[in-house]
This record gives C-alpha cells, sequence and structure tokens, in this order.
C-alpha cells in the first residue's frame, strides 16, 4: 500500500459521522482541551433536557508499533480531559481509525481495554467499524437557559465548538428540542 497521508482520511469519517452517526456538527483539527484531535462529532439527543454527545476520533496510517503508541497516547490525554475539563458535553465516545500496513494487535487489546471503538479504513478506504466505544458519560443535561449564552462554560474551546455547533444546526431546530 502506498503512503497515505491521515488528512486525506478526514472527510470519509466526517462524512460517517454526519451519515451514519447523525451528528449535528463535525469538524476537524479544532482546538479541545489544548490539544487537536483529529475529527470531532457532537449529536445533540433528548428533549427538554438535551444531552450534547462528543464523538472523537483519532485518525491513524499505522506503519510501525511507535505510531500505534502515538495514537494510544493521543486518545489517552482526550480520555483524561473529558474527565477533568468537560463542561458542556454529557458523554465522550472514542474511537480509533486506522488505516494498517502492517495488523498490530496492541489497538485490539487497547480498545478491548479502555472500552474504545475501532474504526478500520479499508484498503478502498470505506469505513468498517471493528469494535463500538462504550461511552464515557457525565450526564450532563442543558436546558433552555444553557443555550441563551455561552458564559457558564469554563474552556474558551468548549465555548468555540458550543457557539459554532449552535451556528452551524442552528437556533431554531436546538429550540424544537427545549
Amino acid at each position: 500500500m502506498s503512503k497515505v497521508s491521515e488528512h486525506y482520511l478526514y472527510p470519509k469519517i466526517e462524512e460517517w459521522l454526519d451519515n451514519a452517526v447523525g451528528c449535528q456538527y463535525t469538524a476537524v483539527r479544532k482546538f479541545l482541551w489544548n490539544r487537536q484531535p483529529d475529527v470531532i462529532g457532537v449529536k445533540l439527543t433528548g428533549y427538554r433536557q438535551v444531552k450534547m454527545n462528543l464523538y472523537l476520533i483519532e485518525v491513524k496510517v499505522i506503519e510501525s508499533l511507535t505510531t500505534v503508541y502515538n495514537a494510544i497516547g493521543e486518545l489517552e490525554i482526550s480520555l483524561a480531559r473529558f474527565k477533568k475539563r468537560s463542561s458542556v458535553f454529557s458523554s465522550l465516545y472514542p474511537y480509533i481509525a486506522v488505516l494498517e500496513n502492517v495488523k498490530f494487535k496492541e489497538i485490539r487489546e487497547y480498545a478491548d481495554n479502555r472500552n474504545v471503538g475501532v474504526i478500520r479504513i479499508a484498503d478502498d478506504f470505506s469505513l468498517v467499524i471493528e469494535r463500538e466505544p462504550t461511552p464515557l458519560t457525565l450526564n450532563k443535561a442543558l436546558s433552555k437557559d444553557h443555550f441563551k449564552d455561552h458564559e457558564w462554560i469554563i474552556y474558551e474551546d468548549e465555548k468555540k465548538i458550543f457557539k459554532d455547533f449552535i451556528y452551524r444546526v442552528g437556533w431554531w431546530k436546538i429550540r424544537e428540542r427545549l
């Protein structure tokens, strides 16, 4: 397999988040908790007390054991920061999306141990969900008052994503759920 840049794979992941998962907002390399996850998606669920679920995908072209450990390290940082810093999101669905030139059992072992989802990117660049994640849940519900302004949000990068989400989805559509 020829060398493929992981940036080439981001639109495929965004399309999956939009169409298969039903995220209302997706973004590539947005700052979140002082780092840049590869692809994120936000999905609003519920009525009256709505929840914002975050889908976070680290995309890697796996060529060696070093790239396996880099992917795991990047995802671990996001898991820890979600637990410690999230003021907006109710649940985190963490995934590793891998295009493997060599198959490594370490990815599957890590995913099984940490309940992380695995998306395998096939040779034809189609996506195969090998493992669904178990979401990390904080059970934060948002009411109508939360959407009136964004000053209650502690972290600036979450605030920016929240504002982008409202802009992209449209306040009138969000209001239907509240």
